[in-house]
């Protein structure tokens, strides 16, 4: 039915720009409810229909990896990033995430790549809990903080090593790299 396929795109057209973390092309959308309607039939109902679109969505190289959009230059000379391509890759530095809808706004609008903008945007989403991210996983490799994870607690083998010392071993140099992040101090501190 019609009712099912503009619920399908209206879905697909939001879903979509946030997964793709860029704009959408109406051939994209096109596609992907073509999609909807040869996998209808085969569903009980349209919301079952949609997640397996969904899937679609979700398995493809354009979610599962960090890709340049193809602006039509030639390949071979160096390019910037393009507006989408940069919040992208603001995000899953900073956030290990995907951009949210401030940084695909100014996308869109092609306002990123403007100098103030952009240390507006860094300093944004520095102060963003989900910046915490980055520290985390950072140190945990750099410092390879996992072998914590296999020192058990034995008060007989070391009696001044219990659960709170452990975490607080784990915790302690993230704070510290995330604090010099956020304050953009000189790395000479570390």
């Amino acid at each position: 039915p019609e009712g099912e396929k503009d619920y399908a795109r209206r879905i697909l057209e939001h879903f979509m720009p946030k997964a793709w973390r860029r704009a959408i092309s109406k051939d994209e959308v096109n596609r992907k409810v073509h999609l909807f309607e040869l996998i209808r039939p085969q569903c009980s109902t349209a919301e079952s229909a949609m997640v397996e679109v969904l899937a679609t969505v979700l398995s493809s190289p354009n979610m599962l990896y960090l890709t340049r959009s193809q602006t039509g230059v030639n390949p071979s000379r160096k390019q910037h990033l393009g507006g989408y391509d940069l919040a992208t890759r603001l995000a899953i530095f900073l956030w290990c995430s995907t951009p949210d809808s401030t940084l695909l706004d100014l996308a869109a609008k092609g306002e990123l790549h403007k100098p103030e903008v952009l240390n507006d945007q860094v300093a944004r989403m520095l102060q963003d809990p989900r910046a915490r991210r980055l520290s985390q996983h950072f140190v945990e490799q750099w410092l390879d903080l996992k072998i914590l994870d296999f020192l058990t607690i034995d008060r007989k083998v070391r009696p001044q090593f219990d659960a709170e010392l452990k975490e607080a071993m784990l915790e302690e140099p993230v704070a510290f790299f995330h604090e010099i992040l956020r304050q953009n101090e000189s790395l000479l501190n570390f």
